[in-house]
């Protein structure tokens, strides 16, 4: 079953700038090492969103060193413009998995955000987000939902009941409950989040089809299939009706929903499924890519169930040929159970 985490970061998605860094290099940026020199830096920060939007992390990570540099010496280290910048640094290591680095940033932007804004402020609740993002992704489930439960507790008393951040905290702590097998406990959050986001988005947004997603997920891990397959549904068809018919999450919806199937024993019901999920893959991601290896794998197994031990083979061939030439011949993805 593929998992949906839906995180919000603040201070993210800008549209790029028209300025153009790298080859030019700091001389042409006109720094006067004055405090006329921050107007560059708020344009270079918008730069900076955008390289992180689009996943260039190269590029935003020697931005963000810049925009450190201008603001530190025309506003000194302790402001919030700096810590700003750190927040985008640390998204850069966590989106590169480099998650100890993440918090290290983290905590320097908390640190920074509880001296100029005291200890409740939206950014300060995002900065205990982010913390208990990164620690999810190391495992570290308790002080994940620690940071989590401080966010959320904060965003209560800032921003009402029915805030879309509050929507999001709900939405972290039932992910953390449901990485612990804590199941119910992510339902009940789960069902918090979507009840916000369905009132402020209506019942037709992206966000939405996540929370029915994350809530098919956990009634999967319950054994409770017939709600599974009934959110995963929900989640299909929101996602065809908002990103069309071949986006990867309309893949991700019918790879849920194909999972659900077979352990049903639906097999032909899931192979249709898979063979969309394929499809739709196939003209998004390169030949090489591991998802494409994940449907292959789910296609020859549905075939190993139907007794077609032919097409089985050939599908669970591919699968192999793509996860030995991305993965080497030795990784642990290669074993059978």
């Amino acid at each position: 079953m593929r998992y949906l985490w839906v995180f919000c970061f603040s201070l993210l998605f800008f549209s790029p700038s028209s300025i153009a860094f790298g080859q030019t290099g700091l001389d042409t940026l006109g720094l006067t090492g004055t405090i006329a020199d921050t107007a560059i830096a708020k344009r270079l920060f918008v730069e900076m969103g955008g390289y992180v939007k689009s996943r260039k992390l190269k590029e935003a990570d020697e931005l963000g060193k810049v925009i450190l540099s201008i603001y530190t010496q025309t506003l000194g280290a302790d402001c919030k413009e700096v810590a700003n910048t750190w927040h985008q640094i640390g998204i850069i290591q966590f989106f590169q998995t480099n998650y100890n680095e993440a918090i290290d940033i983290w905590e320097t932007t908390l640190r920074i955000r509880l001296k100029v804004f005291g200890n409740e402020h939206p950014d300060v609740a995002w900065s205990y987000n982010n913390l208990g993002a990164a620690y999810n992704k190391k495992g570290d489930f308790e002080k994940s939902i620690a940071f989590h439960q401080k966010a959320l507790e904060m965003r209560i008393k800032l921003l009402g009941g029915d805030h879309l951040d509050i929507a999001a905290s709900y939405n972290n702590l039932g992910i953390n409950y449901k990485d612990m097998g804590k199941f119910d406990q992510a339902i009940v959050y789960y069902e918090q989040s979507l009840a916000i986001r369905t009132k402020v988005l209506g019942p037709t947004h992206l966000d939405v089809a996540d929370s029915y997603n994350n809530l098919g997920t956990s009634y999967f891990n319950k054994g409770e299939y017939d709600k599974c397959g009934a959110y995963h549904l929900k989640a299909l068809e929101i996602r065809m009706a908002r990103l069309g018919a071949t986006h990867p999450s309309v893949a991700d919806s019918y790879n849920n929903l194909a999972i659900n199937y077979s352990i049903k024993g639906a097999n032909d019901q899931a192979l249709a499924c898979f063979q969309n999920s394929l499809n739709i893959r196939l003209k998004y991601w390169k030949p090489d890519h591991p998802e494409l290896a994940d449907s292959y794998n789910n296609i020859g197994t549905i075939y190993f169930y139907k007794g077609d031990f032919e097409k089985a083979l050939r599908f669970q061939q591919k699968s192999l040929d793509i996860r030995i030439n991305v993965l080497g011949g030795c990784s642990s993805h290669l074993m059978y159970n």
